[in-house]
C-alpha cells in the first residue's frame, strides 16, 4: 500500500506524464478496489479519472497462460 505523500508523487508522475504522452498500467484490481492500496479516496479517484479520459481499458480477466503452461 502507499501512504499520503507516495500516492501524491504516484499521482504527480501519472498526470505529468499523461499531458505528454501515452501512459500504461497493469493491475490486477478493478479501480473500485484502488482505494484498498492508498489513504486518500480523493486522490485515487482524479488518479484514475485521469487514467480513463480517451483512453482504451483492456479487460484482461483470462486464464494465465502462464499458469496453463505449467
Amino acid at each position: 500500500s502507499f501512504n499520503r505523500h507516495q500516492s501524491e508523487l504516484l499521482f504527480k508522475v501519472i498526470s505529468d506524464r499523461a499531458e505528454k504522452s501515452s501512459v500504461m498500467i497493469s493491475s490486477n484490481l478493478e479501480f473500485s478496489r484502488w482505494t484498498e492500496l492508498f489513504e486518500n479516496p480523493t486522490l485515487i479517484t482524479a488518479l484514475v479519472d485521469r487514467l480513463t479520459f480517451r483512453s482504451h481499458i483492456l479487460n484482461m480477466n483470462n486464464p494465465s497462460y502462464r499458469m496453463e503452461q505449467g
